[in-house]
């Protein structure tokens, strides 16, 4: 009896050290973590924020500190301004993605210095896009854009976004021309999405009451999700699901469970999604699928009186020079496995009717000119360029007739 006693007092004191020693190190890594996240968010007084070559030294995440190059904005802002763009997507990102019913997920309401995220009155979320100011009277044509993370505009500002440019440009090309119209762009770019979410949440739009005179597609650079046809997060809300039906706890919030993630994260490259990309005949596959959906978007919006136009963007993976980059040893291997994959898509997807073909530009921009600001996104000045050649097929006058005609058929002055 004396020696089950002892036993158990033994068990007991191991027991209580174990907990003793967990409450201790966990205590002492929230520490650790606690002046890590205070520092991480204090401002630098120092000056410089991007180096010769133009990486960033002291602003943005890992993403951004290994990709972003400050010498594609070509000066026309100054670096300040190029940081609080990273500080705002730092932001940003932080919050991660919304859900949202049917296409899955959107980038959340943000008010930032340079990168705003609004709410329409349908309750979807937009990238704020520079228009001109409201007329008293003046009729307006509304322009809805969809398409991936270079639609939104990923680290570049909102003025900088080729929606608003196109704004810009067709506004001023409408003054030109005497019309008495006011264009509104809506920006509904979100990051990762392809094809087949873009029609689905057009549908909602149209299903819900929203009637624009034009809608916009600019695909092609997530397309490698068209032959697996699933959003890009599916995988990770296929464990969400589970977990809600099946509860497991979360002790993520854990110091010592924290440091075994920021360990793996570390040690152990982190698991993508399944994709086509590393699959060539897979891209003859998606070419058809992203055929399929510009169909369907095309039915779905003369249902509603609604004209459309689908363009295929220029992508970086596809044609843009690795010389380009500011680390071309990072960029030939982050894209090689794919190269083989997109030259099918692209060259497939070419010949779609319907299709208008611009991933010529960056050879029009100019081969030996920076079109890139990170790895796959445009920068500023590209998405001028961009725009430009998007308004060049855009007939202003037959939109004015149109939307003359439809109000005229609904009784409306």
């Amino acid at each position: 009896m004396k020696s089950w006693l002892k036993v158990s007092r033994d068990v007991s004191a191991i027991l209580t050290n174990i907990i003793m020693l967990m409450l201790v190190a966990n205590l002492a890594l929230a520490v650790l973590f606690l002046a890590k996240d205070k520092f991480a968010s204090l401002p630098s007084n120092q000056k410089a924020l991007f180096d010769e070559a133009g990486a960033p030294i002291n602003v943005g995440e890992a993403y951004q500190r290994n990709w972003f190059d400050y010498t594609a904005y070509e000066g026309i802002v100054d670096e300040a301004y190029a940081g609080a763009v990273l500080d705002d997507f730092y932001h940003l990102g932080k919050l991660g993605f919304a859900y949202q019913p049917w296409v899955q997920f959107s980038e959340p309401p943000y008010k930032g210095k340079l990168v705003n995220v609004d709410v329409d009155s349908l309750g979807f979320s937009i990238r704020r896009t520079r228009n001109e100011e409201q007329k008293e009277k003046s009729p307006g044509l509304r322009i809805f854009t969809f398409g991936g993370s270079n639609t939104f505009g990923y680290n570049v500002s909102d003025e900088h976004t080729w929606p608003s440019y196109l704004s810009d440009v067709l506004n001023k090309r409408a003054k030109e021309s005497g019309l008495n119209i006011r264009i509104e762009v809506t920006n509904y770019g979100r990051g990762f999405y392809y094809s087949t979410q873009e029609v689905l949440l057009l549908q909602q739009l149209l299903r819900r009451g929203q009637r624009p005179n034009l809608v916009i597609f600019l695909d092609g650079g997530n397309e490698g999700q068209s032959c697996r046809d699933a959003p890009f997060f599916t995988d990770k809300l296929k464990d969400a699901m589970h977990n809600l039906q099946f509860a497991i706890p979360n002790i993520g919030w854990l110091p010592i469970v924290r440091l075994a993630n920021a360990l793996n994260q570390r040690l152990f490259a982190p698991t993508r999604p399944n994709s086509c990309e590393n699959e060539p005949e897979k891209g003859i596959e998606s070419a058809a699928q992203y055929e399929q959906n510009t169909k369907i978007a095309r039915v779905l919006s003369e249902l509603y009186s609604v004209k459309a136009l689908f363009f295929l963007g220029p992508d970086a993976p596809y044609n843009y020079p690795t010389e380009l980059y500011r680390d071309k040893t990072r960029a030939k291997n982050h894209f090689q496995a794919s190269h083989e994959y997109k030259n099918k898509f692209f060259s497939t997807s070419k010949n779609v009717e319907g299709i208008i073909d611009l991933t010529n530009l960056f050879e029009l921009w100019g081969r030996a000119r920076k079109a890139i600001i990170d790895d796959v996104h445009y920068s500023p000045k590209f998405n001028q360029f961009l725009a430009q050649h998007v308004a060049d097929q855009i007939d202003l006058g037959s939109l004015v007739s149109n939307a003359r005609d439809l109000a005229a058929k609904n009784g409306k002055p």
